[in-house]
């Protein structure tokens, strides 16, 4: 009987697993999202993150084609020739892929996890440990700087893009997508969270609407040269899209918002 149970939810897992794929699948054809020759570049993104492993094809996917996402805002504006930074780099994996479409490309990836700066290293690339703040305030100008999934991390990010503005002439920023802000604290209302053991990489201080995020990026001196939303579901499908949307928008995110940004 305990054997049926359990397949029975390994079927269960299965069959919410392929409903998720087949949104983003959708999603992804839709927006015309090119994950595939990310793939030929970096075939495994498993160890993509410091706290879990996508050890799913669902993650793989999901994954993926946030990637994509990034790297459709990278082709935009990045050039041969340019000194990246990625603030918040887990992996390498974005330099990787910006290495193999520009040519001389230097780049310094920043984190304050060691495994991260081992994990990076490891990989042939520069990293430092060291906050995200530091760094800017320290090093000089660069041409371009990544803020993949990090600024919502950040418990002043005010502070830093008002810093950032004397260490890159471009920023990319993508955060989750949301209709309306939050402050993301509610996090905290379980005491079993990541957060509790002092991992920073699990909790989100501010979860902004792109209207919030454009104030704030005004405010600090920053203007908005592209901006996109990324939809983890197909959209204009009569009731489809209208389901999908409300599962994302209550147990994950219905998206993620990407802005090419300039100083003033």
């Amino acid at each position: 009987m305990l054997r049926t149970k359990l397949k029975n939810i390994k079927w269960v897992k299965f069959l919410y697993d392929s409903f998720r794929m087949s949104s983003i699948w959708l999603a992804g054809k839709q927006q015309r999202l090119n994950y595939q020759e990310l793939i030929n570049i970096i075939p495994d993104i498993s160890e993509q993150y410091n706290t879990s492993v996508l050890d799913t094809e669902y993650l793989n996917l999901k994954v993926r084609s946030v990637h994509a996402f990034q790297m459709d805002l990278i082709k935009r504006i990045c050039k041969d020739n340019y000194y990246l930074s990625d603030i918040g780099d887990s992996s390498g994996n974005h330099i990787i892929y910006t290495k193999r479409f520009f040519n001389n490309i230097i780049s310094t990836s920043v984190n304050c996890d060691s495994n991260a700066i081992k994990k990076i290293k490891s990989k042939g690339l520069y990293a430092e440990k060291v906050s995200a703040e530091d760094y800017v305030r320290e090093v000089g100008e660069v041409d371009l700087t990544f803020l993949f999934q990090t600024l919502e991390h950040f418990e002043n990010p005010i502070s830093f893009l008002k810093k950032a503005k004397n260490h890159t002439k471009y920023m990319i920023i993508t955060v989750p997508y949301l209709k309306n802000s939050r402050i993301g604290f509610h996090h905290l209302r379980d005491k079993n969270h990541p957060f509790w053991k002092g991992d920073p990489e699990d909790i989100h201080y501010y979860e902004l609407s792109p209207e919030d995020w454009k104030l704030m990026f005004e405010f600090t001196g920053w203007k908005v040269k592209y901006e996109k939303i990324y939809y983890q579901y197909p959209r204009w499908i009569p009731f489809v899209s209208w389901l999908l949307k409300k599962y994302w928008r209550r147990f994950d995110f219905e998206g993620f918002y990407g802005v090419i940004l300039f100083k003033e």
